[in-house]
């Protein structure tokens, strides 16, 4: 049971058939990735390295006035590969929507709360059968990445905070904002195609779910009964949550974020 809802999950996610108005393209492949510390309803993370972002082939430089980035093309070695930003350490490798923030959003949607009452009715051997194909999956997959991309350094480690306070209500003043604020709106193609995408793949989950071990079941007013019952209560209260105009899906949510200003 746990498996059919997050095959999704796993670090790398390939969606190459999600109908939105700009949907990836079938050579192009959607990356998740974490650092080693977070977690997305209770799954850890992978860690990503430099070569995580090389596909891309794009590094975003903070300009010398410090309130906007430039899109720059990375260099390429003898071997036409794409090389790490110079010097070292002055870019990092960003996910634009970040692992730790989607959690926060699948969170506030109760995306996560399915994911518990699949986990407590489903047994430790489904649970670690899904952390290990997590594990396993490849960080990058063939195909132009759309969301891991080299940005410098110091604009990504405050990117977070004002992300995060975004989400909340209201960015925290800090003077590399309008760099971020820049940063975001160069990306927000891709990065609106990520958060559509991740819904689509969270719709379909929800298809097969109710396709498969909730057919026929219910979700009761009062207190759930069975294990199926408690994870109907919780695909009902996610479907409650994103529905309508302003609903909490992904996109909405990050479309919150990038209506953030500096």
């Amino acid at each position: 049971m746990f498996a059919s809802l997050f095959v999704f999950v796993p670090l790398a996610l390939s969606l190459s058939q999600v109908t939105t108005a700009a949907p990836l393209a079938g050579n192009e492949t959607l990356s998740i990735l974490s650092k080693r510390d977070t977690q997305i309803c209770g799954f850890s993370g992978r860690l990503v390295d430099f070569n995580s972002c090389l596909p891309a082939g794009i590094n975003f430089k903070l300009n010398a006035d410090s309130k906007g980035v430039t899109k720059v093309a990375l260099t390429k070695n003898a071997q036409n590969e794409f090389e790490v930003p110079a010097p070292a350490k002055s870019s990092e490798c960003d996910h634009i929507i970040e692992l730790a923030l989607l959690n926060t959003m699948f969170v506030k949607n109760g995306f996560c709360a399915i994911a518990t009452a699949l986990t407590s009715s489903a047994g430790d051997a489904s649970a670690q059968a899904e952390q290990k194909a997590t594990r396993d999956a490849n960080s990058i997959a063939a195909g132009q990445t759309v969301n891991l991309v080299f940005v410098t350094t110091s604009v990504n480690q405050q990117k977070k905070n004002f992300v995060t306070g975004a989400l909340a209500g209201s960015a925290p003043q800090n003077a590399l904002n309008e760099a971020i604020v820049d940063y975001l709106t160069k990306t927000k193609t891709q990065s609106q195609r990520v958060a559509a995408a991740i819904d689509a793949a969270c719709a379909a989950s929800i298809t097969r779910l109710k396709n498969g071990i909730l057919r026929g079941v219910t979700a009761p007013a009062g207190r759930a009964r069975t294990a199926d019952e408690r994870i109907a209560q919780a695909v009902a209260t996610h479907e409650h949550a994103i529905a309508g105009a302003t609903g909490l899906t992904i996109a909405n949510q990050w479309k919150k974020v990038l209506d953030t200003p500096a």
